[in-house]
Parts: structure tokens; sequence; C-alpha cells
């Protein structure tokens, strides 16, 4: 026993910055989601990735759908997915990868309109900065359909040791006709924590 003990020092000594450098590292706390798009029990959250570094946020129910001469008139659709991160290091600041996953369906020639929007702040620290939205639109003649997967980074510095973005995620539908099937659909949000080219 004596022997192996002493085999595993070198090991254990040679490199004790290492395992500082990764319990310095942000890490993603909690995950919480509420709204009209994800109320409790249509929605599940993951952390997980080496160090916490990962989040996903997963909807059952945030849908919006027309037709079969059932319309929607100017409806709207949100959630907002808090994401709590600790910064146990001396660096404050990093970059969160973030990841909206949905889907759109605009029927040809019915006056339709759909929108998806992703905005995004900062509690306990500064930084956002959020995409434009996108916007849908009927067109004669063809379906408009998109299957999304946006990607988008935000940069955020802490005020102390834990900063909470968070992502008000929104779709909206209008088809006021509504004989062929128009649908919006936020399927998913994820995000990465990476420090790397800022501390």
């Amino acid at each position: 026993m004596q022997l192996t003990l002493l085999s595993f020092l070198p090991l254990v000594l040679a490199n004790p910055l290492t395992l500082h450098e990764r319990q310095s590292e942000p890490q993603i706390t909690s995950m919480t989601a509420t709204g009209d798009g994800c109320p409790s029990g249509t929605f599940s959250t993951l952390i997980g990735g080496e160090g916490n570094k990962s989040g996903k946020a997963s909807f059952d129910v945030f849908d919006i759908i027309a037709g079969h001469d059932l319309s929607v008139s100017n409806k709207t659709l949100s959630c907002d997915v808090s994401v709590a991160v600790s910064f146990p290091g001396t660096c404050k600041q990093a970059v969160l990868k973030t990841r909206t996953d949905a889907f759109v369906l605009v029927a040809m020639a019915e006056g339709a309109t759909a929108r998806v929007s992703s905005q995004f702040s900062v509690l306990d620290g500064s930084g956002g900065g959020s995409p434009p939205d996108l916007v849908y639109t009927s067109q004669p003649g063809q379906n408009v359909e998109d299957d999304i997967g946006r990607n988008w980074n935000v940069s955020i510095s802490a005020t102390g040791a834990m900063a909470t973005l968070v992502a008000h995620l929104e779709i909206f539908l209008d088809s006021p006709n509504a004989e062929l099937i128009s649908r919006v659909t936020l399927d998913g949000f994820g995000l990465l924590v990476s420090q790397e080219g800022v501390c």
C-alpha cells in the first residue's frame, strides 16, 4: 500500500495549478424557466458538460398553430429562461454561446405573419445584446418553411461572484384566414459558458 501511495504522489504534485484553474472557471449553477410558453411541467432543463459549462432547456408546448378554419390573431407566447453562472475565480467575464431552436411554417397566400425573437439581459452584472427578430410572411404560390438553429454570443461581466443571464424567448403568429396550416414552434434553448480569449 505504501508503494502505491508513493507512486501516485508525483502525479498529485505535478500539476497543482491545473486543478486550481479548473475550480476557478465559471460554471452554470441553475437554470429555470417561466412564462405562458413554458408552464410548469411542460419543459425540462439539463446542466452538464465538463465543469457544468453547458445547459439546455427543452419545451413541450411552446407552440402556436392556425389552420383548418381556426384563425389566430396576433397571438404571442413567451418564456424567460434564467441561467445563473458562478465566477469563483478572479476573472468575472465570459462569453455565453447561445442557441435557439425553432420551426416556422407560414402557409402561402394566407396573409400570415410569424416571428421568433430572443432578447438577452444580465442581472448582477453587465452585457447582453440581442439578435434581430426573425420575421416570416406569407408568399404567393409557396409555403415559407424554416427549421431554425440560431447561434448568438452574449458577452457578460459579473459584478460579484454570480451573474444571471435572462433569455426572453418569444414567438408570434397572426393568421386571420387560416384555411391552410401555419405554425411557429420553439423547441429549445441552450448555451455554453466560455472564457476562451476573454481572460
